[in-house]
């Protein structure tokens, strides 16, 4: 089928929401319909009973948080396809790319330029968010002290 999916969430409110009914068969009917719309995206046919009419108005009341969780796994999967998440880089993996950023450039680099040193060194795209959480500013001023062998409080700090 070109809807099909190899799962879906089923969560515990949908079975309590079943448990509800006595009717054995009616129960296997509900559990029926809601995992062939969220495996296959069929709904269950109408019959004119009024049984019927119940089930696809519980599948229709789930129907969203299917086609959620449908669309989060299609997101994965996407995901997945662009190579998943990014690697993750070691400290020293920054604090190496800094000290060569810094010593090309001669003043304290921005987070944009040690993320393409890192990419050039090492392969590894990394976010611009990671150099910032891994390394504050006053230890790359402290790199660029090291570097250019001058003492910290002489290093201009405008970025």
């Amino acid at each position: 089928m070109e809807n099909e999916n190899s799962s879906f969430t089923f969560w515990a409110n949908m079975k309590e929401a079943i448990e509800v009914y006595k009717d054995e068969k009616f129960k296997y009917r509900l559990y029926d319909a809601i995992t062939e719309y969220g495996l296959y995206g069929v709904w269950p046919e109408e019959d004119g009973s009024i049984e019927t009419q119940a089930i696809i108005s519980f599948v229709q009341a789930i129907a969203p948080s299917l086609d959620k969780s449908r669309g989060y796994y299609e997101k994965m999967a996407e995901i997945g396809g662009k190579g998943g998440r990014k690697p993750k880089i070691a400290d020293e993996q920054i604090k190496n790319a800094t000290i060569e950023v810094t010593k090309r450039l001669r003043r304290v680099p921005t987070r944009g330029e040690i993320v393409e040193e890192i990419s050039r060194l090492y392969g590894v795209n990394v976010d611009v968010r990671t150099i910032s959480r891994k390394m504050n500013e006053q230890e790359k001023r402290l790199i660029l002290a090291e570097v250019l062998k001058e003492k910290v409080d002489k290093i201009p700090f405008d970025f």
